[in-house]
């Protein structure tokens, strides 16, 4: 099993108690961890022990998620970025390395290129955001997480990798979080991106590309498309890995964390 990130802090940012993790102060070189969807700060427990040797590691929770207050927010990848900066302007933070798994990805592009100040280098890891949909295929996507909110039947995202294990959150968080990843594409905007990038997929990703909406994608075309719209970016892809490529393949995922970074 894996051991769970413990050490829980809390920050007010405008108004949100918003639960975070911190590792690693001794060393001057941050990196800020953002979870994606179905997540919580927990996904990152394999890689920051390894991590936290070299670098300041801060990992949280984003709002309506885990332990962070969940309120009437738009749940935008933009409001995630700007709740993200907050917190990094109060705790005196800037040229941090930001490190972004699937909906964290998406969220991490618009804090790159919103806020270009507080971000030194970006590590996206199977991110959200690559993929591009068509109108009618983000309704449908729209009407599927409708159905699961009503329903409270959702798809755990987190029982994919072996030994973990999260929480999902609110109905209401879950609908306005896809909601707001259809309204905020960035594709067409991966071109501002101005900070070196790293990009990890995994050639086995089973949430990306999505099976019935872009049957002719494959995980390494969708990956490739992304990279080639970010200058100099740096594409890694890992054979026998799937969406949680940094739990499946922590050690060699930190290595190329550390490599780009240091």
């Amino acid at each position: 099993m894996i051991k769970p990130i413990s050490d829980i802090h809390f920050a007010n940012i405008n108004g949100i108690k918003l639960a975070y993790s911190e590792a690693g102060e001794e060393h001057p070189d941050t990196l800020v961890f953002i979870h994606g969807l179905g997540e919580t700060m927990q996904t990152w427990a394999k890689n920051i022990p390894g991590l936290k040797k070299h670098f300041h590691c801060i990992a949280i929770d984003l709002p309506g998620h885990g332990q962070s207050q969940a309120g009437d927010y738009p749940y935008t990848p933009f409001f995630f970025a700007d709740t993200i900066a907050e917190f990094l302007i109060q705790q005196n933070l800037s040229q941090v390395s930001l490190i972004g798994h699937s909906l964290g990805g998406q969220i991490a592009i618009v804090l790159a290129i919103s806020k270009p100040i507080l971000v030194n280098k970006l590590i996206l890891i199977a991110p959200a955001g690559f993929e591009q949909f068509s109108i009618s295929s983000q309704r449908w996507m729209r009407d599927q997480a409708k159905n699961y909110a009503n329903s409270m039947q959702f798809f755990d995202f987190a029982s994919l990798p072996p030994g973990y294990k999260t929480n999902i959150q609110p109905a209401k968080v879950y609908l306005a979080t896809i909601n707001g990843m259809m309204d905020e594409p960035v594709f067409d905007h991966l071109k501002l991106i101005t900070q070196p990038t790293l990009i990890i997929f995994g050639e086995e990703d089973a949430l990306i590309p999505h099976r019935i909406l872009n049957p002719s994608l494959t995980q390494v075309s969708v990956a490739k498309s992304g990279a080639k719209e970010i200058k100099g970016s740096k594409l890694v892809l890992f054979p026998k890995a799937g969406h949680y490529v940094h739990i499946e393949r922590a050690g060699e995922v930190d290595k190329e964390i550390e490599g780009f970074v240091i």
